[in-house]
């Protein structure tokens, strides 16, 4: 048992660790499906995973500025940028755009609410509300279309990640406070489709509690990236009898690197997944990349910690490779294994893909 589950668990998230050469280096999806098919995956559940990732279309910020640029004593800020939809066919409209910020240094958060600033106009604009002289105000804007992908801009950096998060409550009717969009202690909100935010969803999903995604969040220290997941339940490993092995995957895209790939092939090449398989006896969290035609598994550059419903992941910032633009593009999914011999492997869950851009925007008032 314990030399059959760790090969499986790699195969998940990997789609290609027994493949050829050969296999690797193409992008031909039908090839790659049906090698998720042979490990266990349904051909519906990868076709799933590649929808998510091969039709993504974020929102784009472009032009922000502040008026004044020096703002005196208890003088309101006018926060404008240019948000347009993507450049793709058949995008959703931009939605809703919000101002985060900060007047504490990342200890407490507002939100803003933009409005454009013409019917139909791509001019966005809010309202920073005054404040007293001195304070330094760290501010981002938080972009969402009617599909409920996001773009998010982080601009403060994480000190410590404490504690499980609590259930997070029911805000369908108001998303300007809801807290599952809100930033926590620098770990800014990442995609979730608004239906989700209320409590019925769950109801109706039939996924397990320890698997049911209710809010993700990212952030970032001098030295590592840490991605949250927030579940329903306790973040649990399952069971080996009868086989329900829970996984955790974390994924992401760095935009800076070329690659011709789709779906999860394009994962493995512009970014890494993260698995945690805590039924794994051997390698229960470790990162995964494309090395030329090799698939490099690296157990030193992540660390999983789950507490209670909160899965936090924390990946070292070398692993990211390139990324000048410092915009970077997460997904998180949930799996069961249910059979380990053939393989049976259901994707329970996954998450919206979000483009997340590291921003320092600031203003001290005078």
């Amino acid at each position: 048992m314990r030399k059959v589950l760790p090969a499986i668990l790699a195969a998940l998230a990997l789609a290609a660790a027994r493949c050829p050469a050969s296999a690797q280096e193409s992008s031909d999806w039908a090839s790659m499906s049906n090698y998720l098919h042979q490990l266990g995956i349904s051909r519906e559940d990868a076709d799933k995973v590649k929808d998510a990732i091969d039709n993504r279309a974020f929102p784009t910020v472009d032009k922000v500025e502040i008026s004044p640029a020096s703002p005196r004593e208890n003088e309101p800020v006018t926060v404008s940028a240019v948000i347009e939809k993507a450049r793709k066919r058949e995008t959703a409209e931009v939605w809703e755009a919000f101002i985060n910020y900060t007047a504490d240094g990342g200890a407490s958060f507002s939100r803003i609410r933009m409005e454009r600033a013409s019917p139909g106009g791509d001019v966005w604009k809010g309202v920073i509300p005054g404040q007293p002289s001195g304070t330094e105000i760290m501010f981002g804007i938080h972009v969402i279309n009617a599909f409920d992908e996001a773009y998010v801009e982080n601009f403060c950096a994480v000190e410590v990640v404490v504690g499980a998060m609590p259930k997070e409550a029911d805000c369908r009717a108001d998303t300007l406070d809801c807290p599952a969009l809100r930033p926590s202690g620098c770990l800014f909100p990442m995609s979730i489709p608004h239906n989700r935010l209320d409590g019925a969803a769950f109801e109706y999903s039939g996924t397990p509690e320890p698997l049911f995604i209710r809010s993700s969040r990212v952030g970032f220290s001098q030295d590592r990236v840490l991605m949250t997941v927030n579940t329903q339940g306790k973040v649990s490993p399952g069971r080996l009898s009868p086989t329900a092995a829970n996984i955790y995957v974390a994924g992401w895209l760095n935009p800076d690197i070329s690659s011709g790939d789709t779906g999860i092939e394009s994962i493995l090449r512009q970014g890494a997944v993260v698995i945690y398989a805590p039924l794994n006896i051997s390698n229960k969290c470790a990162l995964y990349y494309f090395h030329g035609s090799e698939i490099v598994a690296d157990n030193k550059s992540a660390v999983c910690a789950p507490d209670e419903n909160r899965l936090v992941i924390s990946v070292d910032r070398k692993a990211f490779k390139d990324n000048p633009s410092r915009t970077l593009e997460f997904l998180f999914m949930t799996f069961v294994m249910t059979q380990i011999n053939p393989a049976d492997i259901d994707l329970t869950d996954i998450s919206l893909i979000t483009r997340v851009a590291y921003r320092k925007r600031v203003y001290l008032v005078e």
